[in-house]
C-alpha cells in the first residue's frame, strides 16, 4: 500500500510544477493533482488507523458446536399434514 507520506509527497511535487507552469490550464491541472494527491493521502491514514485498530481487537473464538450423537430417523419423525 502506498503511504499517505508519498502521496504527501507527491502532492508537493505537483505544487512544485504548478509554480513553474507556464500555461493557466497547465497550472489548474497541477493544483488538481496536488488536490486529489492530498485525498489519497488522507483516505491511506484513515485505512491505516483502522487496520490499526482492528488488530487491537482481541480476536474470536470459534467455539465448538456440539452434535447430538443420536438423530431422528425419518421415519421417527410424525408429520401431521392435516393440521398444515
Amino acid at each position: 500500500m502506498i503511504s499517505a507520506a508519498e502521496y504527501r509527497a507527491w502532492a508537493e511535487e505537483s505544487l512544485e510544477w504548478a509554480l513553474i507552469a507556464t500555461k493557466d490550464s497547465s497550472r489548474a491541472a497541477f493544483i488538481q493533482w496536488a488536490e486529489t494527491w492530498l485525498e489519497l493521502a488522507s483516505r491511506a491514514e484513515r485505512l491505516t488507523a483502522l487496520i490499526e485498530d482492528r488488530s487491537k481487537e482481541p480476536t474470536p473464538t470459534a467455539r465448538k458446536r456440539r452434535r447430538s450423537s443420536v438423530r431422528p430417523r425419518f421415519d421417527q419423525i410424525a408429520f401431521d399434514f392435516a393440521k398444515i
